[in-house]
């Protein structure tokens, strides 16, 4: 029974944060939380290359739907021109600025 005890008070966040000595600074409002989180995410490399490793993982799969969009003339005259990369740089920027 002792061992369930220590189990179940150990994982809720007020008895963490109690044996931590940071009960005091834990953030109150979801504003708070919101700017805690941000601020681990941001100082924690792991965290920073998964993001990176998915923005990139997003940014090919826009890009790809992107250029099965144009249609074969259209893929043809703007690689011709030499501009087809820039102009699905443009679509990809337009797509994430969407949903952000």
């Amino acid at each position: 029974m002792a061992d369930v005890l220590v189990q179940e008070s150990t994982a809720h966040p007020d008895v963490l944060a109690s044996i931590e000595g940071i009960a005091d600074r834990l953030p109150q409002t979801p504003t708070e939380w919101y700017s805690f989180v941000q601020s681990l995410v941001r100082n924690n490399d792991l965290a920073q290359r998964n993001i990176a490793f998915s923005d990139e993982t997003q940014k090919v799969e826009i890009r790809t739907e992107e250029l099965a969009r144009l249609r074969p003339d259209q893929r043809v005259t703007l690689s011709r021109s030499g501009t087809l990369d820039e102009y699905l740089e443009d679509r990809v920027k337009a797509r994430l600025e969407a949903v952000q």
